[in-house]
């Protein structure tokens, strides 16, 4: 019997009892087949290992075989078909289905995307951490299979896996490295509503040859007209599609000999110039300067440019301007490798380090050491001669970019997700900006020393206020103190803590004389010890991240359950980010917030950024943003998320979200 194949896409002309009847008929071809269709086509659940690590996440797929002449469908499957369908309990964490490349299979009438002979569709899979011996999981897989008929196949599968280190499985993991899946390149993509066509852009920073285009949502199955616009750049033409938002596409492309795949979203072309992100840039890079952790140094700086002769102001202040200037575009640097290097990173990627997070404590600690006159920093503390006054300047620069690097200001989300997104030359620009807003106070006074007349004249005063700027960066420490505790176990920041307390000791004794030289020289020996110990012990024993694993776990899948039922009110954090902390306490936590969200039967889901999450990355990357606090309003029916200001209040947030509610 000869079935029209059905599922989620079906004929564009057929009426709700076409398929009803159409449905009946394939379910009743799959009882009546003879045995060569059902045996057409086989499933296996397998993972590339046979021993895995608990509390670990590890890959894990369904291997479809099918005879010849038989195909499958791709997640989308076209004009017409249905995808595979992949059921697990809930019990069970993994990620959203990760499908490899696809074939097109064009007919005059239809488009459809399949895989014939096998097929391997994987997903990530957490290993749960109090696992003894064994860990078994069990799905129930349904996929369709067509030849010139469609047969609906269904198979319960299992896979044991034991605990232990890991060690591989030579068939499966062979099997893995045969299909090629989509990875984290540079490829951007917009996309531009025409009259009657739709005509989407796609970029690199290196060269490329376009090989194939997969629309995954929302846009037209049929071939598109490309035309190369550069070596790295091609405009693609499809007919226009009814849907304007949420544009997402694979991307199958040649280089360097070899094939690569990319899943973009295809954004609308954005109504911001350069010269607003410039501009927007330089706002946020100015307001870093009033950040909790950044404003005591920052006013220590301006006191001491008070005592300096205003003829040498002009070389301190451009010095100074540089040192936070090339700071900024050393991390542009940084972070294009990075990409590059098929890492996915965002604004605040560092602080995921504890090597990173422990040089940050250190930092604050020394510089509120400093305020208590435990020790001086030169740069900071001394006059010197004029080129020790160049130098010292530009070092301040660099120290003060450092203590702004957990921070994000309003208007540099924006501002950086652009930059992201954009070319290397675009990036420097953006990250140019931002340094140069940071720097500009200081800039001023370089072509208006006369502002300095207004600064309040040095007596008893500037030392209590010193002593009293040692409180915030004390609290800055305390509070990196506990992020660090989320990225690493609790008994290796005791030895932390130990080990400040005895520099701060060996200092004090010092200053007062009440040690001698070599008792000082064993105590910052054995602070160096304990913080090596620390971090030797992490790296070395591969200790768990805690700040990542409730990220690790997001999952767009996840998220679209929930929106079947109920709106969401999506929020990105971090332990190690202030603002969003500073959103958590004002807002979220507000009883006039909570009470309004179950009202509405609004579900907040607040996770933890983690740059490591493909499904987290696919949405900032939707949403041209690299960095948080980053809040989305998801309302029923499919319609489209709406962004939320990064600073957040009560009013801000309900009345943003009942402009999109039936109240």
């Amino acid at each position: 019997m000869r079935v029209t194949a059905v599922g989620k896409s079906c004929p564009r002309n057929g009426n709700i009892m076409n398929k009803i009847l159409i449905l009946f008929f394939a379910f009743h071809a799959f009882q009546v087949q003879a045995g060569e269709e059902q045996q057409a086509s086989q499933a296996q659940l397998i993972s590339p290992l046979q021993r895995v690590q608990a509390d670990s996440f590890i890959d894990i797929g369904v291997y479809i075989t099918l005879q010849k002449g038989w195909h499958t469908y791709w997640q989308n499957p076209g004009d017409i078909g249905q995808s595979l369908q992949w059921n697990h309990p809930s019990s069970i964490s993994m990620s959203s289905l990760i499908w490899p490349i696809p074939q097109r299979m064009a007919t005059q009438q239809w488009t459809n995307f399949i895989y014939k002979n096998k097929l391997l569709v994987k997903r990530k899979l957490y290993v749960p951490k109090d696992v003894q011996d064994t860990f078994s999981i069990s799905s129930k897989i349904t996929w369709l299979i067509c030849k010139t008929s469609c047969v609906p196949m269904s198979q319960n599968v299992q896979l044991n896996l034991s605990i232990g280190e890991p060690l591989k499985d030579p068939s499966s993991h062979k099997i893995f490295q045969g299909f090629t899946y989509p990875e984290s390149l540079d490829l951007t993509g917009t996309i531009e509503r025409q009259k009657k066509r739709d005509i989407l852009s796609i970029q690199s920073q290196k060269a490329f040859q376009l090989i194939d285009f997969f629309p995954i949502n929302n846009l037209s199955n049929q071939p598109p007209v490309i035309e190369q616009s550069g070596p790295s750049s091609y405009v693609l033409s499809l007919p226009k599609s009814k849907k304007l938002y949420n544009n997402k596409a694979l991307i199958v492309l040649k280089r360097d000999h070899k094939i690569q795949a990319e899943e973009i979203h295809l954004s609308p072309q954005s109504n911001y110039s350069l010269l607003l992100i410039l501009t927007m840039a330089f706002i946020g890079g100015l307001i870093l300067n009033f950040m909790p952790c950044v404003l005591p140094v920052v006013f220590l700086k301006f006191y001491h440019t008070a005592s300096i002769p205003r003829s040498k102001l002009i070389a301190s202040s451009l010095s100074y301007g540089a040192g936070i200037i090339l700071s900024f575009i050393s991390l542009a640097f940084l972070i294009q490798l990075l990409k590059r290097g098929g890492q996915a990173v965002g604004w605040g990627f560092q602080m995921e380090s504890p090597l990173f997070v422990s040089l940050l404590i250190l930092l604050f600690t020394l510089i509120s050491f400093s305020f208590l006159d435990l020790f001086s920093i030169p740069v900071f503390l001394k006059k010197s001669k004029t080129k020790d006054n160049i130098i010292g300047s530009f070092l301040s620069g660099l120290l003060i970019t450092a203590t702004a690097s957990p921070c994000t200001a309003p208007f540099m989300g924006t501002a950086v997700g652009y930059a992201f997104s954009r070319s290397l030359l675009e990036i420097l620009f953006v990250f140019s900006s931002l340094g140069l807003g940071m720097a500009s106070p200081y800039l001023l006074l370089c072509f208006f020393p006369k502002l300095l007349k207004y600064f309040p004249h040095p007596g008893s005063w500037n030392q209590k206020l010193k002593y009293a700027m040692s409180i915030p960066m004390l609290a800055a420490s305390v509070w990196l103190l506990s992020i660090l505790y989320y990225l690493i176990e609790p008994h290796l920041v005791i030895s932390f803590v130990i080990a400040l307390t005895l520099l701060a000791l060996a200092l004090w004794l010092k200053k007062n004389q009440y040690l001698k030289q070599w008792v000082f020289i064993g105590l910052l020996l054995t602070s160096a010890l304990l913080v090596l110990r620390m971090h030797t012990s992490f790296y070395l024993k591969n200790l768990k991240q805690k700040s990542l694993q409730a990220g690790k776990t997001f999952s767009i899948e996840k998220l679209n359950q929930i929106r079947k039922q109920n709106p969401v009110l999506l929020y990105f954090t971090a332990p190690w980010c202030l603002s969003c902390q500073v959103n958590e306490w004002t807002t979220l936590k507000d009883k006039e917030v909570l009470e309004f969200l179950n009202q509405n039967n609004i579900v907040l889901m607040k996770i933890n950024w983690s740059p490591d999450n493909a499904d987290m990355s696919q949405i900032f990357e939707k949403h041209k943003r690299a960095g948080i606090p980053f809040t989305l309003f998801f309302p029923l029916e499919e319609k489209p998320e709406v962004i939320l200001p990064e600073v957040l209040t009560p009013q801000i947030l309900m009345n943003t979200i009942k402009k999109y509610i039936d109240l």
